[in-house]
């Protein structure tokens, strides 16, 4: 037993970090009667002796209120003593008289006014304040504070007239937690910039109890800034907070493409030589030196259209990591590392209480060019219909964050009028020197059936291949050093060639665009533009009028030219009769022809021709444009 006068025992709360109720005003559930309140959670001191906590007094009714009587119930298996002592809002109050009484698990608590004011009525706010002590059995969790508890008590209020009235306790919560500690984690692509999407997850467990399962708290990924974090409350004087990442579970990011093997295949006849990271990268295979097989491994992976390395090698993943002092020594590296001595990390798996964040480092086993995870970042192009959505083609857009040059494949609006179609996609380089380039299409099994692929002159004399899956087929190709060939103008590169079983019954199917990729002359990753046509196929036996004007006409885009698609003029039209000439004769505002451009068109079907303005003087043109069925004449302007 403990009784104190709450006069002498008014002193301030020791190292609180939190208030705890101290300042707030907590409102009745009712105003039937004037009440003692417990707020709804309350911040545990970390590591310290105490925690002080604030019991509110409010009285919504006209009576004036000059005593109360309650009981509380707190966790005396965690708190070793509880001591109570005048709040803030009774303080100022000379002529007053508290006591307490603890026994078990609960504390008696009364406070009178003593003085002769006849209007006096006890503010609202925070009537006490209770001070905990942690015991040996504290460990930073705690059950809450409570209003009703096994035994009873009469809680009753006194009003100015000597009368008692009902009490009201009314618990908000009454809940403990640790004060909240943030933990954050930022990862970085191999090349320095955020990586973006990579999953963390957290979780605790006593220290006192090292064998028991560890208690998941939350997962999250990492934002485009590389960052994340986790803020839970915890006390790591009694808890670990360990911190995990399952990087082998992780897809490539869109890091892994053509231009991989093409600088692989470069490195290995010595036209190319890696450096630091890019060895760690390069070694698919491990055997502590970069050869023609790693070159071969990033080829065939992109052949069997395979999203890990399992089908080529037992235990490699597609994402390792490293900490800062190993990725500074990865940086600086001149050869393989000894994966023996330097075996390969897939996970992170650490417990951080003595840490106060960490950063560790990511790459992409393959990925030679070092492109980053995510770090491609797929943007669908603007639909062309937004009517009907997903009755068109999304063209991708793949923007590199580390990579500022752009290329585009351009695809034509396909109409078929026969059992067979074909997708012509025509190379805008930009002023770039493509040396490789992939590109899938998935498009409806029960309209289209591959047949093959057609290549350009260009890309004709790559190493190359094809894969083809059930409604997907994709292609990718580099440049063979030994029979070089660089696409460097805007010219239709390869066809792809499709059988119709289906020509009846529908009017539009679409076809979609994935793995789109491009590399240049030194094997660097290049920015992929979309295409500007929405790419659907069109049945010409129910054709909508827009589209029947443009099967009789010509598209021509854009207008202005301007330096920002390098000076081209790009005109679109379909064409009936194969081996016929396309010409366009391009005069300036005063009838003189400035530039001439004529080509041979081989196939039926949209066809898409490149005109380079460039070197014209800004000014207003006219453009005539012949076919053997079709004339037109069209004004534009270049600046």
């Amino acid at each position: 037993m403990k009784k104190l006068l709450f006069l002498l025992l008014g002193i301030l709360s020791i190292g609180a970090v939190a208030q705890n109720g101290k300042t707030e005003i907590l409102l009745a559930p009712n105003s039937n009667s004037p009440y003692i309140l417990v707020d709804t959670l309350f911040t545990l001191e970390d590591t310290s002796i105490t925690t002080d906590i604030y019991i509110h007094f409010a009285n919504p009714t006209a009576s004036a209120v000059k005593a109360v009587q309650f009981r509380l119930f707190y966790d005396n298996t965690k708190f070793s003593n509880i001591q109570v002592f005048w709040g803030p809002t009774a303080l100022s109050t000379p002529d007053k008289y508290g006591s307490y009484f603890k026994s078990g698990d609960y504390v008696n608590i009364i406070g009178t006014y003593t003085g002769n004011n006849q209007n006096f009525d006890w503010s609202d706010g925070a009537m006490f304040k209770v001070r905990l002590t942690h015991g040996s059995t504290y460990q930073g969790v705690v059950n809450s504070m409570a209003t009703t508890g096994t035994t009873s008590y009469s809680n009753l209020a006194t009003t100015g007239n000597g009368t008692d009235v009902t009490l009201g306790l009314f618990n908000y919560g009454g809940a403990f937690q640790m004060q909240p500690i943030t933990f954050p984690i930022r990862v970085k692509n191999a090349d320095g910039t955020p990586a973006q999407g990579v999953w963390f997850s957290a979780s605790k467990r006593l220290k006192s109890t090292p064998q028991s399962t560890w208690q998941p708290i939350t997962s999250d990924s990492t934002n485009a800034l590389g960052l994340v974090s986790f803020t839970h409350p915890l006390d790591t004087a009694f808890w670990n907070l360990k911190i995990t990442a399952q990087t082998d579970t992780m897809s490539d990011g869109g890091a892994i493409s053509i231009t991989d093997a093409y600088k692989l295949a470069n490195h290995t006849s010595m036209q190319d030589t890696l450096s630091g990271i890019e060895w760690y990268e390069g070694d698919v295979n491990q055997s502590q030196t970069v050869t023609i097989s790693d070159a071969f491994a990033v080829f065939n992976r992109l052949a069997l259209q395979s999203t890990d390395w399992d089908g080529l090698f037992t235990g490699v993943n597609n994402v390792s990591v490293l900490w800062p002092s190993e990725y500074t020594t990865a940086t600086s590296a001149t050869a393989a590392p000894n994966w023996t001595t330097s075996p390969r990390r897939y996970q992170i798996d650490t417990i951080v209480n003595s840490l106060d964040s960490i950063n560790p480092y990511i790459y992409v086993v393959g990925d030679a060019t070092t492109t980053g995870y995510n770090n491609p970042a797929v943007i669908m192009a603007r639909i062309a219909n937004p009517g009907n959505g997903t009755e068109y083609i999304l063209d991708p857009a793949v923007y590199m964050v580390n990579r500022d040059d752009t290329v585009q494949f351009r695809i034509p609006k396909l109409v078929i009028a026969n059992n067979q179609m074909e997708v012509p996609v025509t190379m805008f380089t930009f002023g770039n020197k493509i040396g490789a380039a992939q590109m899938g299409i998935e498009f409806d099994t029960t309209i289209f059936e591959f047949s093959s692929i057609k290549v350009g002159d260009d890309v004709s004399k790559w190493t190359s291949l094809i894969s083809v899956e059930k409604g997907r087929v994709f292609f990718a190709g580099h440049e063979d050093k030994m029979n070089p060939s660089l696409v460097e103008t805007m010219t239709n590169q390869f066809t792809f060639v499709f059988n119709v079983i289906n020509p009846l019954g529908w009017q539009t199917s679409p076809l979609r665009i994935f793995d789109k990729s491009a590399g240049n002359e030194k094997a660097e990753d290049l920015s992929v533009k979309p295409s500007p046509n929405d790419g659907s196929v069109v049945n010409r036996n129910s054709m909508n009028p827009d589209l029947a004007e443009l099967m009789t006409g010509f598209k021509v885009y854009p207008n202005p030219v301007t330096d920002l698609t390098d000076g081209w003029l790009v005109i679109e039209h379909f064409n009936e009769y194969r081996n016929s000439d396309f010409t366009g004769v391009i005069y300036n505002i005063s009838g003189q022809v400035s530039q001439v451009y004529q080509t041979k068109i081989t196939d039926i079907g949209f066809q898409l021709h490149g005109i380079n303005v460039k070197d014209l003087p800004n000014g207003v043109y006219f453009v005539k444009l012949v076919t053997a069925d079709r004339e037109k004449v069209v004004k534009i302007v270049k600046y």
